[in-house]
């Protein structure tokens, strides 16, 4: 499951079978709830609540569009098509779920080791040169994924639990691969991913002394100008990924400009144009317009198209990440006794904050399949929790 997830909705983009990770994602959910439903979950309870928590949200998208209709034209049918992989993202979510919940730890762990060493093999081929076809259509092909940034999404999840689960001494050497895998990729998403797993899986001084005194002495043989022309935000930059990124925040202005705070709508995001600043400059570099659709990073195409209700659904996930790292901080130590369920969890919502902040590609992405399975493990997590207080209570 795991595996579909992270690699099924970039392969079914890179080999030119859809437009975007959407098609991919929906039928990665597909897979995942048919060998779900092959094994004996539960799986009426959280179908059911998936049910219902569609229902719901397809209520208030539309009553939200239909607001955003007055403020300038919605494509109403773009907009309803997009309801088809949000319900299998929201099934397929569920199913994985419903798996992890019961699973083994065991079985989770090796799971997921599985698909970290999977996706540092992708890392070799691409290295080695290996070249499918298709990757003629691609700027910076990395099969089977169509860029670097979005091996990143599908990586950064697997990457933060295989580091939260080692040993102290293999915890360091997995932080210092993280770090080789930054500079061979040359990939500032990553590095940002990599910044947040060391945050969140390192206590005291000793660890972060000792990849501070490595990368002091890596780093100063290393040529690091790529990451520094990325870093630089001002207007006048030329560096395609930065203006992609600077373009995601004009976007948001410009659609809270327009609808007052209320948002372009759902999936409404770039089909009108836009006429911000690098938006023009990008189109002047690149002959087109690029990621007007999907913001550049997940944030801004929430902001976008919800306005100040896709604030208080970023300000939710955010706490939800922010809580997970100081989780993750607490029981770096002793990762052993906490179920790797909750690991799981934490693991996601922790992974998630690339792809919310640094670099997206929309609403569905095997990761949206992966954050969906993190709620659903969460509240019941929690729910599990309050069934243990209460009778304790009771007898006290």
């Amino acid at each position: 499951m795991l595996l579909t997830v992270a690699l099924l909705p970039g392969l079914v983009f890179f080999v030119g079978a859809a437009s975007s990770l959407a098609a991919g994602a929906t039928l990665a959910a597909g897979v995942v709830a048919l060998l779900a439903a092959a094994y004996p979950n539960r799986l009426k309870a959280p179908l059911r609540a998936s049910a219902a928590v569609f229902a719901a949200l397809a209520i208030l998208i539309c009553f939200h569009l239909a607001v955003s209709g007055l403020f300038h034209p919605v494509d109403i049918e773009h907009a309803l098509a997009s309801f088809a992989p949000l319900l299998a993202i929201m099934i397929g979510g569920s199913a994985l779920a419903s798996t992890i919940g019961t699973a083994p730890s065991g079985k989770i762990d090796g799971a997921m080791q599985l698909v970290f060493w999977t996706m540092c093999g992708v890392v070799v081929l691409q290295r080695i040169g290996f070249a499918p076809p298709f990757s003629d259509r691609y700027i910076k092909p990395f099969f089977p994924f169509t860029e670097p940034s979005h091996f990143v999404l599908a990586f950064m999840p697997f990457y933060t639990y295989v580091c939260l689960v080692a040993s102290s001494s293999r915890r360091l050497a997995l932080l210092l691969l993280g770090l080789v895998l930054v500079l061979a990729l040359e990939s500032l998403t990553l590095a940002v991913g990599w910044v947040f797993v060391v945050v969140a899986c390192t206590r005291g001084l000793l660890l972060p002394a000792a990849i501070a005194a490595i990368m002091v002495g890596g780093l100063s043989v290393v040529d690091l100008s790529y990451f520094v022309d990325r870093l630089d935000f001002s207007g006048g930059s030329q560096n395609l990924s930065t203006l992609v990124w600077l373009q995601g925040w004009q976007l948001t202005d410009e659609a809270f400009r327009a609808t007052v705070g209320w948002g372009a709508g759902y999936q409404q995001l770039g089909l009108q144009g836009t006429n911000t600043d690098i938006s023009r400059l990008i189109y002047v570099l690149v002959g087109s317009d690029a990621n007007i659709f999907d913001g550049g990073f997940s944030a801004a195409k929430l902001l976008s198209e919800f306005g100040v209700i896709g604030i208080g659904i970023l300000a939710g996930l955010m706490f939800l990440a922010g809580q997970s790292m100081l989780v993750l901080r607490a029981i770096a130590k002793s990762p052993a006794s906490v179920p790797r369920a909750t690991l799981f969890v934490h693991s996601v919502f922790v992974g998630y904050l690339v792809e919310l902040f640094v670099r997206g590609a929309g609403y569905f992405t095997g990761s949206a399949i992966l954050l969906v399975a993190a709620l659903h493990l969460r509240a019941r997590l929690a729910g599990r929790q309050r069934n243990i207080a209460v009778p304790a209570a009771l007898a006290t």
